[in-house]
């Protein structure tokens, strides 16, 4: 879960919510850059769309959420969620 808002802790927040539905976190951190509009969910081709869309409904505190590929050396990573702006 990265960080890609202004606000300080949001990653962290996320990834409550996220574990609380059963989801292991490998990581929080900021984005590289700050004053993501939209969200990006990003998953890897071998994500059942049942879970890609548990997890796009624990973004719907969030603004515009894009679903998009996640590159194929992502190390292992499965989804990555960069948070955007709050609704």
């Amino acid at each position: 879960v990265l960080n890609g808002t202004l606000v300080e802790g949001e990653a962290g927040k996320l990834a409550d919510k996220l574990k609380g539905l059963g989801f292991e976190i490998a990581e929080t951190k900021n984005a590289t850059s700050a004053g993501f509009v939209a969200t990006r969910l990003r998953t890897s081709a071998g994500v059942p769309v049942k879970i890609a869309e548990t997890v796009k409904t624990a973004l719907s505190d969030y603004d515009s959420i894009n679903l998009e590929p996640l590159a194929s050396d992502s190390g292992g990573i499965k989804i990555e969620v960069i948070i955007g702006k709050k609704k």
